[in-house]
């Protein structure tokens, strides 16, 4: 595995014409994102619309900076040293708060009807979702979509790390230090440097 992490990053060191060229052209738009950007209300069609074509863009360079500089631009409140990769979604953006120096991996979707907060360091690991609506159901005799949502807040201490496609449901406080296993479900409130796994997600262990 060593000898693998070597030659990667003896790789990614060699002269690269293709992504020199890409990286001169993202400067230019980033650039006219800057300028553009204060126009634009969080939660807009246009806001959504910008989120759409820079989730579309890769990991790497200016396309990453660009992505990142823009939650942090129209976020109401996020912390410096964000990082989100692509085919991120977050919807009610003005919902959201995110803390400093989190990261946020690929294909994740926050659904806000109801504030959603994520702590300082946070990780929020790939295909998780952060949904803080239900739909109601208890009533047979209407169709689901017609009876309306519960809402509740959502919030993600400092320091948890949430594996792959994690589902975290609302009204739900994860713990600060908290791990929470790909796949799981969280469901019901998961305490302080709990490890947790499963559907629903249940404690297995403590970080000592």
């Amino acid at each position: 595995m060593r000898k693998e992490l070597v030659a990667f990053d003896r790789e990614r060191h060699r002269p690269q014409p293709l992504f020199q060229s890409h990286q001169c052209r993202r400067r230019l738009q980033f650039r006219a994102l800057r300028r553009l950007v204060p126009l634009i209300e969080t939660g807009s069609h246009s806001w959504h619309l910008l989120q759409d074509r820079l989730a579309r863009t890769s990991s790497v360079g200016v396309d990453l900076d660009m992505r990142s500089w823009f939650y942090h631009r129209t976020l109401p409140e996020c912390g410096d040293l964000l990082c989100v990769f692509p085919d991120v979604t977050m919807h009610y953006p003005a919902n959201i708060t995110i803390g400093t120096e989190v990261f946020i991996n690929r294909g994740v979707n926050i659904s806000a009807p109801a504030p959603v907060t994520l702590g300082d360091h946070s990780l929020v690991g790939p295909y998780v979702v952060i949904n803080s609506g239900n739909h109601r159901f208890s009533d047979a005799g209407r169709r689901i979509r017609d009876q309306g949502h519960d809402i509740a807040p959502i919030t993600i201490g400092k320091d948890v790390w949430l594996g792959a496609h994690v589902s975290v449901l609302a009204g739900v406080n994860v713990g600060e230090g908290a791990v929470v296993g790909a796949g799981a479900v969280v469901s019901r409130d998961i305490p302080a440097y709990a490890i947790a796994v499963g559907v629903p997600a249940r404690v297995v262990g403590q970080r000592s």
